[in-house]
């Protein structure tokens, strides 16, 4: 409870270079195999589980960043988990 309307940010620095980005990803909370707690936010939150998580990974395409698969990670995973803990 003490942390009740917390606002969470989630940084992912690169283990290679402390301070910066990590290269794979932006986030902990991201849907990515080496992001532990968006992994466990997937498994949690998305409809079908860990079986969904290829429907969000087009958003991390350097190229083509895919704005539904970040639009349904968001809705189906980002906000229900932001809401459970009253993260925001």
């Amino acid at each position: 409870m003490p942390y009740s309307n917390s606002d969470a940010d989630w940084k992912a620095e690169d283990p290679a270079c402390p301070g910066r980005v990590h290269p794979d990803y932006g986030s902990y909370t991201d849907p990515h195999p080496k992001a532990a707690l968006g992994m466990l936010m997937v498994e949690a939150f998305a409809p079908k589980g860990v079986a969904d998580l290829p429907r969000y990974q087009p958003m991390f395409d350097a190229k083509h960043p895919d704005e539904d698969a970040y639009d349904a990670w968001w809705t189906e995973v980002y906000e229900p988990f932001q809401d459970r803990y009253n993260f925001g």
